[in-house]
């Protein structure tokens, strides 16, 4: 199965060297991240969906995640 972050739109296969995480489960952690990542409140986020570790350091080094 192809995984797709959830922000970027980065593929897996077309670069092996990006992981990718679950998107968060805890609510309010999953609030938090939406908005950290400017998703418009009530968007919908897939019960699987994963982010890029791209995305994930972007945030980490900014002190968001």
């Amino acid at each position: 199965m192809v995984k797709q972050c959830l922000v970027c739109k980065e593929l897996d296969y077309l670069n092996p060297d990006v992981t990718f995480h679950r998107f968060a489960v805890d609510s309010e952690r999953r609030k938090s991240w939406c908005s950290l990542l400017g998703f418009e409140e009530g968007k919908v986020i897939p019960k699987f969906a994963e982010i890029c570790s791209t995305i994930l350091n972007i945030n980490q080094v900014e002190g968001n995640i």
